[in-house]
C-alpha cells in the first residue's frame, strides 16, 4: 500500500496536478540575474542600470562560455551519475492486451485516474507501466471473483475504487493543500473504516457457523461415529474395484476374430 501510495504520487506530480508558474519562470533565469534579483529583494533596492548591464554579461558568459573550473566540476558529476548505480530495476512492460484491459477497467471504475495514466503515457513511460501495472493486478485479483462469487467481486471492487481515490485525493491534498481534500479523504477514510468493521462482522459469523459445525463432529456418538466409518468404507471399496477392474481390462490381450468376422471384413 505504501509504494502504491508513493507511485500514485510520482503519478499526480509528472501529469502536473499542480503547477508553479513562478517557479518555471525563475527557472528561465540565468544564475547571475537570479543573483542579482535576490539581492535587490533582500536591499529593498532596484539593481542599477550598470548592474544590469554586468549581470547580462556574466548570463551571456554563463550561457556561452564556460571556465576551466566549471567544465572540470561538470565532468565529475557525468562520471558520478554514470557511476551510481540505478536506485530502482528497469519496469517490467506488460503486454499491450493487458495494458488495454487495464486501461479499460480504470475508465469505467476510476475515470480520473484514468486520465492521469493517459497524461503519464506521454511523459514517463517508465512511471506510467508502473501505475498501469498496479491497476492490472488488481483486474487479475478482482477477475477470481466475479463467476464464482459475485458477492466477494463486488464488495472488492467498491474496496480498490475507494482506496483508489483516497491515495489519488491524497497525492493532490499534499500538492496543494486544499481544504476541501483533506475534509473528502477523511469522509473516505471513515467509509472504509466502517466497511472493515462490516467485514469482519460477516467474518465473524462465517467462523461461528464453522465451529458449530466442528463441535457437531467431535461431540458425535459411538452410533454416528459408527455409521460415518461404514460410510467412508463403502466409497473406499468401491473406488478400490472400479480402478481394479480398469487395470485388469487393460492388461487383458485383444479377443480373437472368429472366421465369420474375418469373412465379413
Amino acid at each position: 500500500m505504501k509504494d502504491a501510495f508513493h507511485n500514485i504520487l510520482r503519478l499526480a506530480v509528472l501529469t502536473g496536478i499542480c503547477l508553479a508558474p513562478a517557479a518555471a519562470d525563475d527557472e528561465k533565469k540565468t544564475p547571475a540575474s537570479r543573483a542579482v534579483t535576490q539581492k535587490s529583494k533582500a536591499s529593498g533596492k532596484k539593481p542599477e542600470a550598470g548592474k544590469r548591464t554586468d549581470a547580462k554579461k556574466n548570463g551571456a558568459a554563463a550561457a556561452g562560455g564556460k571556465t576551466a573550473s566549471d567544465k572540470a566540476s561538470e565532468n565529475k558529476g557525468t562520471v558520478a551519475r554514470k557511476a551510481r548505480p540505478a536506485n530502482r530495476p528497469a519496469v517490467n512492460r506488460l503486454p499491450a492486451a493487458d495494458v488495454e484491459s487495464a486501461m479499460k477497467f480504470a475508465r469505467e471504475h476510476h475515470p480520473e485516474l484514468a486520465r492521469l495514466l493517459e497524461k503519464l503515457r506521454g511523459k514517463s513511460d517508465v512511471e506510467f507501466h508502473r501505475g498501469i501495472r498496479e491497476v492490472h493486478i488488481a483486474v487479475v485479483r478482482l477477475e477470481r471473483y466475479r463467476e464464482k462469487q459475485p458477492a466477494r467481486f463486488e464488495a472488492g471492487l467498491r474496496d480498490w475504487k475507494r482506496d483508489s481515490e483516497i491515495r489519488l485525493l491524497s497525492a493532490k491534498w499534499i500538492v496543494s493543500g486544499d481544504e476541501k481534500l483533506e475534509k473528502r479523504i477523511q469522509q473516505l477514510l471513515r467509509a472504509r473504516m466502517e466497511a472493515r468493521i462490516e467485514n469482519m462482522k460477516t467474518e465473524r459469523t462465517r467462523l461461528a457457523a464453522r465451529l458449530e459445525q466442528l463441535e457437531q463432529q467431535i461431540n458425535m456418538d459411538t452410533a454416528e461415529m459408527e455409521a460415518a466409518l461404514t460410510a467412508e468404507w463403502e466409497r473406499l471399496s468401491r473406488r478400490a474395484t472400479a480402478t481394479g477392474r480398469a487395470k485388469n481390462d487393460e492388461r487383458k490381450p485383444p479377443a480373437r476374430k472368429t472366421d465369420k468376422q474375418k469373412k465379413m471384413e
